[in-house]
């Protein structure tokens, strides 16, 4: 097995003309059209990478977005928390309220009973502990 000598580089050429970050710096400096194209002809010529790239430019990722939602039966005051599940419940039953959507509002008032109760009930024990 050859061994390095003390001084002298593994590699005395250093890294070859089309190392990756070459390649990065080359498609940076082109605009988008010039970008896609260059993805293009690296995909034609078999790179995978150059192909999702490509992919990823063209059809981006659609962002996930939500209609606004209004459900007037749980923003009735003094609502119980059983009341507004079943209200959207109702919605989602009626094909008004996409069933995700529906999820998403029952864990996100679940949650925010939790707290309020949390709340209550650390005020009942503060005040107890102050009885003592």
């Amino acid at each position: 097995m050859a061994k390095f000598k003390k001084g002298q580089s593994g590699n005395p050429q250093g890294r070859p003309p089309h190392s990756v970050a070459q390649k990065i710096t080359n498609c940076l400096a082109l605009g988008k059209t010039d970008l896609i194209r260059e993805c293009e002809r690296q995909a034609y010529a078999g790179d995978s990478r150059a192909l999702l790239a490509l992919i990823s430019l063209v059809y981006p990722k659609p962002r996930q977005t939500h209609e606004r939602v209004s459900i007037p039966a749980i923003n009735k005051p003094n609502l119980s928390l059983e009341d507004k599940i079943h209200a959207i419940l109702a919605e989602i039953a009626n094909g008004k309220l996409a069933p995700d959507i529906g999820s998403m509002l029952i864990s996100s008032i679940t949650g925010a009973q939790r707290r309020v109760d949390d709340d209550e009930l650390l005020e009942r024990l503060e005040a107890l502990e102050r009885g003592l």
